[in-house]
């Protein structure tokens, strides 16, 4: 699929797909649309997927990769209320 954008909306993405981690602005506005297209879970759904991984599988992690996940929470966080505050 080809999607033809202005240079300004280019120029716009590359530096958010940069800000996010994306090597290329193409992977950015994959993870976009994958995010966009994802089918939404009850919360039903949601527990049953839970309980499910109870018994692993497992991943270790570290006080430095939660450190990390708070930073991104943060970062994204106070980037939605600098928006809403606009």
């Amino acid at each position: 699929m080809k999607i033809n954008v202005s240079d300004d909306v280019r120029s716009r993405l590359r530096a958010r797909a940069t800000k996010h981690g994306f090597g290329k602005v193409e992977d950015y506005v994959e993870a976009i649309l994958i995010a966009d297209t994802t089918p939404e879970m009850d919360d039903e759904q949601i527990e049953e997927l839970l309980l499910s991984r109870l018994d692993g599988p497992f991943v270790k992690v570290d006080h430095a990769d939660f450190e990390q996940i708070r930073a991104k929470l943060n970062k994204r966080l106070n980037g939605t209320r600098a928006r809403r505050s606009r």
